[in-house]
C-alpha cells in the first residue's frame, strides 16, 4: 500500500522527498485466558453443574492432558479428542479449543459423557 502511494507521488510529479505519510495507531487487546478459563466458560454456557463440570475436567485432563494438539491413535484430535470422521468435523475445527471445548460441555449437558472412555475412570 505504501509502494503505490510512492509511485502515485512519483507519477504526477510531487516531489518525493517531500512526504507526509499517514500513522493510524492500532490497539490490539489480546485476551489471554487459559484453556482450563475456556472450559469453564462452555462448561458455563451449557450450565453444567459443578459436579459435571468437574468431571469434564477430569476427561479432558485423562483423554488429552490439556494438549489442544494431541492426536490419538484412533483418529481422536484436540484437547477434547474429537472423533472428526464420526463427527463430521475438521482438523482445524477439533484442534480449536474453543470448538473443541464449546462441543464437549454440549454433550456432558446432555448427557453424553459415556462417548469420552475416560469418563468411566475418572468417576
Amino acid at each position: 500500500m505504501l509502494l503505490a502511494f510512492l509511485f502515485s507521488l512519483i507519477l504526477s510529479n510531487q516531489n518525493p522527498s517531500v512526504l507526509t505519510v499517514p500513522v493510524q495507531t492500532v490497539t490490539i487487546v489480546a485476551e489471554s485466558k487459559t484453556l482450563k478459563d475456556i472450559a469453564i466458560d462452555s462448561a458455563e454456557k451449557y450450565k453444567l453443574t459443578p459436579l459435571k463440570t468437574e468431571m469434564m475436567m477430569k476427561v479432558i485432563t485423562c483423554e488429552s492432558d490439556w494438549n489442544r494438539y494431541a492426536v490419538s491413535k484412533t483418529d481422536d484430535y484436540g484437547i477434547s479428542q474429537l472423533h472428526i470422521s464420526a463427527w463430521g468435523f475438521t482438523k482445524a475445527e477439533a484442534f480449536s479449543p474453543t470448538f473443541s471445548l464449546n462441543f464437549i460441555a454440549r454433550q456432558f449437558s446432555l448427557g453424553h459423557e459415556h462417548y469420552w472412555t475416560c469418563s468411566r475412570l475418572v468417576k
